[in-house]
């Protein structure tokens, strides 16, 4: 267990960047780690907040730091930039982020729907446009450039560039409550969620899955495919699931 040297010990988010090292967002900064020490960063350095929610890495290899109520800010390994209501962020409470494949972010908040950065101006898309819900948990670029969202108490929805799909509890869905999203090698596509479960979409129905078929809990935080196949769930209180395809581990 790494302790000494973190940031802190409440850790929110993790990611690699290209040169392999190790980045953590916590309750009190961010720490690089770079295999053999910690390097500390926060508000004194930067940053513009200190309690960060999410990481990602832009395909320029300029890492972006999602801030509980202070924005976002970029790092070019050099210096911080920062992003917020008063330069265009919709909202400061970012709940997810992800790059997509034309080098544009997308920012999941709490509360403002999303808002995509081309790094110039920001576009916001919020329930006017089609979205569901304006609390977001996920997002996710599939391999057909769909974008998939998941909200916090209103599904989820697919966004195909012009038009939103949503799906809710009528469509099959396990809940309305989704925190994270996936698409495996199949092409399926995973979403985890609070209290029901995870359902599995083949872009025609759904399957889910529950404690009566295997997973230990119905609060299920976190999904990824791993390079064999099997895909390993992050539950609320039960540890770690891994599905084969058949059963549950």
């Amino acid at each position: 267990m790494f302790k000494n040297g973190l940031a802190d010990n409440r850790v929110f988010s993790i990611s690699e960047d290209a040169n392999g090292n190790i980045w953590i967002g916590t309750q009190n900064g961010v720490s690089r780690y770079n295999g053999d020490t910690f390097l500390n960063y926060s508000t004194e350095d930067g940053l513009c907040g200190n309690k960060v929610l999410t990481i990602k890495t832009d395909k320029s290899n300029n890492l972006w730091f999602g801030t509980e109520g202070y924005g976002v800010s970029r790092y070019d390994g050099k210096k911080f930039y920062t992003f917020n209501k008063a330069n265009g962020l919709c909202n400061n409470y970012i709940k997810s982020m992800t790059c997509d494949n034309s080098n544009n972010m997308w920012f999941g908040t709490d509360g403002g729907g999303i808002c995509k950065f081309d790094g110039e101006r920001f576009k916001h898309i919020t329930e006017i446009d089609g979205l569901p819900g304006e609390i977001i948990f996920s997002i996710y670029e599939d391999r057909d450039s769909n974008f998939w969202f998941g909200t916090y108490g209103n599904g989820v929805s697919k966004y195909n560039g012009k038009t939103f799909k949503n799906f809710s509890l009528s469509d099959g869905l396990c809940s309305i409550l989704i925190y994270d999203i996936i698409q495996d090698k199949q092409g399926d596509m995973w979403m985890t969620s609070k209290g029901g479960g995870v359902s599995k979409y083949d872009g025609h129905r759904f399957t889910n899955y529950n404690t009566s078929n295997g997973l230990p809990s119905n609060l299920v935080y976190s999904v990824i495919e791993d390079r064999f196949g099997n895909i390993w769930f992050g539950t609320l209180g039960e540890g770690i699931s891994i599905y084969d395809g058949k059963n549950f581990d």
